[in-house]
């Protein structure tokens, strides 16, 4: 198990004794290829690093064509679950196990003993975790920059946009932004997600052309 744990990323900095220390509580299982490691709005809060295979990020969809949606997919090596480790909330997504997949489980609670306890552990433990998450957040705004980008990639369209508004005409630029539901408001306001539109803006709060 400590040759397990020296190789991750994880735990880059830790020293055998430190690791000895963590070792007890994390175990490795296998899950075969289509097996759910933990399901979407799960309470278990334990941390995962994928060590062998791969496996699927998957959100349910309220949808009679299409049930769920990949996400992503988990390389070896990859820290997974530590959304609920850290804050103790229900799981975001599903995983499951693209290919056969080996994992190292690592019990929450326990864990957090560990950290309260030596203080180095925790450290650099959480710097890892805020790594990995900034690594995630980069993705994610990639994701949406490219998918935003695709609805402006006509020179004589982008050109248009920006004429109007110059001009105060805002009437294309409105049939050029992509909305989506605010769950919070589920009577019907919508937020733009293009930032070219004004991300984070709801429809209703783009100013009419005069």
């Amino acid at each position: 198990m400590l040759d397990t744990l020296s190789s991750l990323e994880l735990f880059q900095g830790l020293p055998r004794d430190k690791l000895a220390k963590i070792a007890p509580h994390c175990r490795t299982e296998t899950f075969q290829r289509g097996t759910v490691i933990f399901n979407e709005s799960d309470e278990e809060n334990d941390l995962y690093v994928l060590i062998k295979g791969r496996a699927s990020v998957e959100m349910e969809l309220p949808s009679k064509w299409l049930e769920r949606a990949r996400l992503a997919l988990i390389e070896e090596g990859v820290v997974f679950g530590e959304m609920s480790f850290i804050s103790g909330a229900r799981r975001s997504a599903t995983i499951r196990a693209f290919d056969e997949v080996r994992a190292l489980i690592i019990r929450a609670d326990r864990f957090y003993e560990v950290m309260e306890e030596d203080s180095r552990i925790g450290y650099v433990v959480m710097r890892h975790l805020a790594e990995c998450l900034r690594r995630r957040l980069d993705d994610t705004n990639l994701m949406w920059r490219n998918a935003c980008t695709q609805h402006f990639t006509d020179a004589e369209t982008v050109g248009q946009l920006s004429k109007d508004r110059r001009s105060g005409n805002d009437r294309r630029e409105k049939s050029l932004c992509i909305s989506f539901p605010d769950r919070r408001r589920p009577e019907g306001r919508r937020k733009i997600a293009d930032r070219r539109c004004g991300l984070g803006r709801r429809q209703e709060d783009i100013p009419e052309s005069k």
